[in-house]
C-alpha cells in the first residue's frame, strides 16, 4: 500500500500539490471531528494516540496529534529528504488546527447519524485524505514515516507494519471506556480507509500520466 510515499506530479506544479494537501488535510480533520471524535469510533494512528492520550490523560487532542508527528517527522528527515518533511509538516499542522477549529466552531454532538454508517464515512473520508496527501507527496501524519523504519528493520512489509499499529491503538482505546461494538467499527473503518487509499493513489496516478502527456 505504501512501498512509496512519492509525488505523482511535477515541481512544475507547487500550487496544486498544495492544494491537494490542504484538501485532503481537510477531509482527515473532518472524519476525525464528526464520525471518530463525536461518533465514538476507534481509530488507529497518531490520531487514535491523540484520542487515547486525550481520554486516559486529558491532553489537548490537536496539541498530541502535533506534537507525535513532529517527533517522527525530525526522525525521518535525514532518511526521506526535506521536501517530503517539509509537505508532510505542512499537512500535519493543517490537520491539527483544522480539527482545533472544528471542535470549536462547528457543533457535531448531535449530529443525527447511525454509528455503523460513521463508521464506512469515516472510514472514506480518512482514507481519501490520506491518499490525497501521498498522491502530493508528503504524508498527513509519522505513522508512515515510523512504519517505514521499522519495515526496513525488520524486513516487513510496510502495509502489514501499518495496519499491525493502527490495530494496535484501537485495541488499546478499548481500555479508555470504548466498547467493543465501536472497536470492531474501527477496525471495519479502517479497512474501507485502505481500499479508499488505493482507489485515491490509482486514480490519481492515472490523471497525473494523463496531464503529463
Amino acid at each position: 500500500m505504501l512501498k512509496a510515499v512519492k509525488p505523482l506530479f511535477t515541481h512544475k506544479m507547487p500550487l496544486f500539490e498544495y492544494m491537494l494537501l490542504s484538501f485532503g488535510s481537510l477531509c482527515i480533520a473532518m472524519s476525525v471531528i464528526i464520525f471518530f471524535k463525536h461518533g465514538h469510533i476507534a481509530v488507529g494512528g497518531p490520531i487514535g494516540l491523540s484520542i487515547l492520550l486525550k481520554e486516559a490523560y486529558g491532553i489537548n487532542l490537536s496539541l498530541s496529534y502535533l506534537l507525535i508527528n513532529i517527533c517522527f517527522f525530525i526522525i525521518g528527515y535525514k532518511k526521506y529528504g526535506a521536501a517530503f518533511f517539509i509537505k508532510s509538516m505542512y499537512a500535519t499542522v493543517f490537520v491539527s488546527l483544522s480539527i482545533h477549529l472544528f471542535s470549536y466552531v462547528f457543533d457535531f454532538k448531535h449530529l443525527d447519524l447511525h454509528i455503523f454508517l460513521a463508521a464506512i464515512y469515516s472510514g472514506v473520508l480518512f482514507g481519501a485524505g490520506v491518499g490525497i496527501v501521498i498522491v502530493a507527496g508528503g504524508s498527513p501524519g509519522a505513522w508512515t514515516t515510523m512504519a517505514k523504519l521499522i519495515s526496513s528493520l525488520l524486513g516487513t512489509n510496510i502495509g502489514i507494519v501499518v495496519f499491525t499499529l493502527d490495530i494496535t491503538i484501537i485495541l488499546l482505546l478499548s481500555f479508555v471506556g470504548l466498547s467493543w461494538y465501536a472497536i470492531f467499527l474501527g477496525m471495519g473503518s479502517l479497512l474501507v480507509s485502505v481500499v479508499v487509499i488505493e482507489v485515491c493513489i490509482y486514480g490519481l496516478a492515472k490523471l497525473a500520466t494523463r496531464s503529463s502527456c
